[in-house]
């Protein structure tokens, strides 16, 4: 089993060192850009200011997990955190809810902006409502 596990690491690995190349300019965000900790920097409803993003962060992992946490989100005046499986589909994020959300829908997100340290969001609320948050690595 150990050969094998070996043998698709090293097909991985020459593949992503074969499918780079410096005259790729294409803005379409992947999971990898992706990975890593953003940290709240701004966050709004209807263009209103909303919660305080800075105590807020997303974790996304390589193995497609992601990790919300919330401080004082909204009415909550306390520390929430929610983990999901993350699907990428160009500017489209979906979550699927882990552990005690698991019954909760799937949440569809629409990247607005993704650079090396800027990551913006943006997803409707039920109520009829846009939020857009911004996250710095």
């Amino acid at each position: 089993m150990k050969p094998l596990k070996l043998a698709y690491l090293f097909v991985f690995a020459l593949l992503c060192i074969t499918s780079c190349s410096s005259e790729d300019d294409s803005d379409t965000p992947t999971e990898i850009t992706l990975t890593g900790k953003w940290t709240g920097v701004t966050s709004t409803y209807n263009g209103i200011n909303f919660g305080e993003p800075e105590k807020n962060s997303i974790v996304f992992s390589a193995d497609q997990t992601v990790k919300f946490t919330n401080f004082n989100y909204g009415n909550y005046t306390e520390t929430t955190t929610l983990e999901a499986y993350f699907e990428l589909n160009d500017d489209i994020l979906i979550f699927d809810w882990q552990s005690e959300f698991k019954d909760l829908e799937s949440l569809v997100l629409k990247i607005n902006s993704l650079t090396e340290d800027t990551l913006e969001i943006q997803y409707n609320t039920t109520v009829d409502g846009i939020i857009v948050e911004t996250y710095k690595r």
